[in-house]
């Protein structure tokens, strides 16, 4: 539950990619992302927190031992600052959004 990831929205992400096509970028590699880290443990507390389920299920770790640092998020600042580009869509919004698509159908 330690590990830490940047978590983007697919949508973000697709305008990310947009604003590069439609620019006329310096550099050849840019980083898209959040700009954010956020644990395991805390997407699958904003999972559970909008998923309505009657029963909070028993969450197991497979390791015993924290996983190794990694970079957890994401350096946007040259997109930002070349493009203008910058995620719109918070991560709990994603979830909501993402929790209220499966529950529908």
């Amino acid at each position: 539950m330690d590990s830490r990831r940047d978590y983007i929205d697919a949508r973000d992400f697709a305008l990310a990619i947009q604003a590069l096509v439609e620019n006329q970028p310096k550099q050849d590699v840019y980083n898209i992302g959040s700009g954010k880290s956020t644990s395991n443990q805390e997407l699958i507390d904003l999972l559970l927190k909008y998923s309505q389920l009657a029963k909070r299920p028993e969450i197991i770790e497979a390791m015993d031992r924290p996983e190794p640092k990694v970079a957890a998020k994401a350096d946007i600042n040259r997109i930002h600052s070349e493009l203008g580009w910058s995620p719109s869509i918070p991560l709990e919004e994603t979830i909501k959004d993402i929790v209220n698509d499966t529950t529908e159908r």
